[in-house]
């Protein structure tokens, strides 16, 4: 049985450099696409998530050749760029959407309602009525 480490925060007091994120898209997203494949499967569209000075990810729902891959992806329907902050703080469901956008925390090009799908597939629940909201686009 493959146990996977859970992607965390950073420290209180520690650098915010943030916290790396290959751990959440080499095991937690992973198995997190296993544990909801009907969802992920429903959904369809490419999204490219880059967390700034960590790397860059490609999420193809519904393809179950190839669901996830590093890397940026030409035909993505959605390109969210977050910096490692904000990329926490939206696995967690703290992110305040419309805020890390207008702060420029995230940066978006595309078809932001798979945002919501991605929060989904991965059951990151909104801790704010923010939150939620996004969820519910």
């Amino acid at each position: 049985m493959i146990e996977a480490k859970p992607w965390t925060a950073r420290r209180r007091g520690a650098p915010r450099r943030g916290a790396d994120p290959r751990p959440f898209f080499g095991q937690t997203l992973p198995l997190a696409l296993l544990k909801n494949i009907d969802s992920f499967m429903a959904v369809r569209g490419v999204m490219t998530i880059i967390v700034r000075g960590k790397g860059s990810w490609t999420l193809r729902f519904g393809d179950q050749e190839r669901p996830l891959e590093p890397g940026t992806a030409k035909d993505a329907d959605l390109v969210a760029a977050f910096v490692p902050s904000a990329f926490e703080a939206f696995v967690r469901g703290e992110l305040e959407p419309h805020r890390a956008l207008a702060t420029g925390r995230v940066k978006t090009r595309g078809d932001r309602r798979l945002f919501a799908r991605f929060a989904q597939v991965i059951d990151v629940q909104p801790k704010n009525l923010v939150s939620a909201r996004m969820a519910a686009l």
